[in-house]
């Protein structure tokens, strides 16, 4: 396993473990939202489905302030390419329901 294997080895555990807890609370919130019409109680429980969401940036910032300049460059132009795509996809998609 090289020195880039182990760095990011703990990254993607955190942004994998991330990523079910805003399923896990995603589901939750839908489930519970569905059964009340409080318009504050929907805000804080849909920002509290957020959050994990959070977790997964400040995961991704943490591993890019790790890495080398080389390994900089692929994830500037792989983000850069993915907003791109982002938002295309939802030109796309505002398209479809007008």
């Amino acid at each position: 396993m090289t020195r880039f294997d182990r760095l990011s080895l703990r990254y993607v555990a955190e942004t994998l473990g991330a990523t079910a807890l805003f399923v896990a609370s995603s589901f939750l919130a839908k489930e519970f939202l569905d059964s009340t019409s409080d318009f504050t109680t929907h805000v804080v429980v849909s920002g509290l489905a957020t959050i994990p969401m959070f977790l997964v940036l400040w995961a991704l910032v943490r591993y890019y302030r790790k890495v080398d300049e080389r390994e900089r460059l692929i994830m500037a132009v792989a983000g850069s390419i993915t907003l791109l795509l982002a938002v295309l996809a939802a030109l796309f998609l505002a398209k479809l329901e007008a």
